[in-house]
């Protein structure tokens, strides 16, 4: 199965309220963004899987699958509502994102960039 890439739209999603860095372009509404992850075939149907946020980031309240359950729909880091669809095939993932990016975000692309910076930055920071 393809890799898939969801558009929404980022608010908060961790425990308590963002940090200051993070709350200051928060303020403004919840930050455009595209996510990559995969979906298997079950019994069940197809199921998402994510592996985006390491063990650790459990401590700053991000949602985290620890396995792959069998028929068990694991927790994407994009929260809905998205929109979700497969990448192409023959098509250079990295290349396809940075295009959905850009129409996805338009106006609001530089506001993403800093929001996603300072999210590597604050998680780094706390994580170590």
């Amino acid at each position: 199965m393809p890799p898939l890439i969801a558009t929404y739209r980022y608010s908060w999603q961790a425990a308590g309220a963002p940090p200051p860095e993070l709350a200051a372009i928060l303020d403004a509404g919840p930050v455009p963004d595209v996510h990559n992850f995969l979906e298997v075939q079950s019994e069940a149907g197809r199921l998402p899987v994510d592996a985006t946020w390491p063990e650790t980031a459990k401590e700053l309240g991000f949602a985290f699958n620890q396995a792959l359950v069998p028929g068990v729909a694991q927790q994407i880091a994009c929260v809905p509502p998205h929109r979700a669809w497969p990448v192409p095939a023959g098509v250079q993932l990295s290349a396809y994102k940075e295009r959905i990016v850009r129409g996805h975000c338009g106006s609001d692309l530089r506001r993403r960039e800093a929001f996603i910076e300072a999210l590597a930055a604050w998680i780094s920071a706390r994580l170590g």
